[in-house]
């Protein structure tokens, strides 16, 4: 009970500030679940017709090992303040989460041109790339603030 206890008090201290990184984790999550349920899902669309193609089988696995590292990492995050290197997984959760959704966006606009699949997969997916871009960034701005307390941390002894 006091494990529960502290990993809800240590992700509700920062869910304002992570509030962007439990977003990008719905959208990996979701769509991972739902590649996963339906593995025809790829194929039911001409959008992902290029998808398809590329990985039918591999997206969901892709994505929900994604968007576990990033709930793991976020709850490491704001549990266990002398783990140093949660910054690190978070920042690599964003830079693998923004490769997905790039490629998925690649392959929506791929199919757009070649087979005739709709266009508003590039705008919802490109905005998804922003996301984790910013996510990235706030990772990237933890782990030097973690470094600088840790080199402190060893001059001061």
């Amino acid at each position: 009970m006091i494990v529960l206890r502290r990993l809800a008090n240590g992700v509700w201290d920062h869910a304002g500030v992570r509030f962007t990184e439990w977003l990008g984790a719905a959208p990996l999550l979701g769509v991972g679940y739902v590649l996963y349920a339906q593995p025809d899902a790829l194929f039911s669309t001409m959008s992902f017709a290029v998808l398809a193609a590329w990985a039918e089988a591999a997206w969901s696995n892709m994505l929900m090992g994604c968007g576990l590292m990033r709930l793991v990492a976020l709850f490491v995050n704001g549990t266990f303040r002398g783990f140093r290197h949660s910054p690190t997984i978070r920042f690599v959760a964003s830079c693998f989460s923004a490769m997905f959704w790039m490629l998925f966006t690649v392959g929506i606009y791929t199919a757009w041109r070649e087979v005739g699949g709709s266009p508003t997969g590039i705008v919802a997916y490109g905005t998804l790339i922003a996301l984790e871009l910013r996510n990235a960034y706030v990772s990237r701005v933890d782990m030097a603030s973690a470094r600088g307390r840790a080199e402190h941390a060893r001059a001061d002894r």
